[in-house]
């Protein structure tokens, strides 16, 4: 059975946070997008992925996916695309 494995960091705490096999995967339709929710001790995290053309603001890059992560009530927002 496969998995995600996310590592987050907090950058106002300076802390890593990782979060692997235990995250419950959600997919829909209309509009198409995954969500990934996972908890870790007193951490939360929920990932949003759309496919959707995404800008990175600081390198002009284009991504394929907009990602949005939640985290312990922080929103956080960027770009993506698959790593296969």
């Amino acid at each position: 059975m496969g998995g995600i494995h996310a590592r987050c960091k907090d950058v106002s705490l300076g802390t890593m946070i990782q979060f692997s096999p235990g995250v419950r995967r959600e997919t829909r339709q209309s509009p198409p997008s995954t969500r990934y929710l996972a908890r870790v001790g007193e951490h939360q995290l929920e990932a949003m992925l759309e496919p959707s053309p995404c800008r990175d603001d600081m390198s002009g890059e284009t991504f394929e996916v907009k990602v949005s992560v939640r985290m312990n009530n922080r929103t956080y927002h960027g770009c993506g695309k698959p790593l296969h």
